[in-house]
This record gives C-alpha cells, sequence and structure tokens, in this order.
C-alpha cells in the first residue's frame, strides 16, 4: 500500500474522532491537574496531529509537483497559500480547541456544522458561485439543532458558555476563509 494512502487513512480516522477524543483528554487533564499532577495535554492536540499527517501525506503523493510548482509561484500567491494556511491549520484549530474547551462535544459540532453554510455564503459573495436550492432549508435544520441544544440538556439552564460560542465562530470564520482561500490558489494553479 502507497504510504501516502495510509497516512490520509490516519487522517480520516484521527479527525474522525477528535471532538470526542480531545474532549476525554481535557476532562481527563482537568482532573489530574486538579490532584497536583501535570497536564494531561497540551496545546499539540489531536487535530493539529491529524492536519500534520495530512500535510505529510500530501507531501509524500505529489513531492515532485510541489517542488516543480513553488518557485514558479508570485509573492502574492505565496501570501494567499500563507493565509490560507495560518486560517485553516493554525486559527481554526486553536479556535476549535479553545471553543471545546468550554462547550459540551455535542454543542461544539452543532457549532461547527455552521462551517458549510458560512463557507457557502463566504464563496457565494467573494467568488459569485451559486448557492444550492437546499441551502435555506440546511441553515434552518442547523439553526433549530443550536436552538434545542441551548435550551435542553444543560443542568438547570445554564446554557451554553457565550466564551466558547465566540471560539467556535472565530473558528467557523476561519475554516471557511480557509476553504474560500483554497478555492481562490487552486483557480490560479
Amino acid at each position: 500500500m502507497n504510504i501516502g494512502i495510509g497516512l490520509l487513512a490516519l487522517f480520516v480516522l484521527l479527525r474522525g474522532s477528535d471532538s470526542p477524543l480531545l474532549k476525554s483528554l481535557q476532562q481527563a487533564g482537568n482532573l489530574t491537574h486538579a490532584a497536583g499532577g501535570p497536564e494531561a495535554i497540551s496545546f499539540c492536540n489531536v487535530f493539529f496531529f491529524s492536519s500534520l499527517i495530512c500535510g505529510f501525506a500530501m507531501v509524500l503523493i505529489d513531492r515532485q509537483g510541489i517542488q516543480s510548482d513553488w518557485p514558479r509561484l508570485q509573492g502574492s500567491d505565496r501570501w494567499l497559500l500563507a493565509w490560507q494556511g495560518f486560517s485553516g491549520f493554525f486559527l481554526g484549530p486553536v479556535a476549535f480547541f479553545l471553543a471545546l474547551n468550554r462547550l459540551s462535544v455535542i454543542e461544539q459540532t452543532l457549532l461547527f456544522s455552521l462551517t458549510v453554510p458560512v463557507t457557502a455564503l463566504a464563496a457565494h459573495h467573494w467568488l459569485k458561485e451559486h448557492l444550492p436550492r437546499s441551502f435555506p432549508i440546511s441553515c434552518g435544520l442547523i439553526t433549530v439543532g443550536l436552538v434545542l441544544s441551548s435550551h435542553a440538556g444543560t443542568p438547570s439552564g445554564a446554557g451554553i458558555d457565550g466564551r466558547g460560542v465566540l471560539w467556535a465562530l472565530v473558528g467557523v470564520v476561519a475554516f471557511a476563509a480557509s476553504g474560500v482561500l483554497a478555492r481562490v490558489n487552486s483557480q490560479r494553479g
């Protein structure tokens, strides 16, 4: 089996399990730290690790293409790549981590499900792409899920932590920006 394909499979596995796994590590870290022990989880969490694996896999799969294309990039193209990398591989994951620290996995997952509609709206606005007909229905279902989760299942009606929501929205915008910039980069070649 090609090592690049194996790494991509590992990425899919890690990325699919990062929210519950990361939340478990955060809770274990809080218990250990509260008992006077060391912090069990560092900033380099599962999300960063899975992104790193994806990056390595892509480089391994298309190493020669990258080496031949990089010198041909203009300065503006390199800046677009840098902003795409910053928003999608740094700011988004950091916000994801900080949101999950304040929200339940379900709340965080519902908030991050806004990434798709926000990305679609950004692509519609900046790239003039057409929105699918089912777009309002999808947004409505996501909104209903968010409203229901904020009013149900929280102890004594505490609701969702506002700072967690803010970090989640920062992450959503960062991932949406990364997606739109990826499209711009691919259109430029």
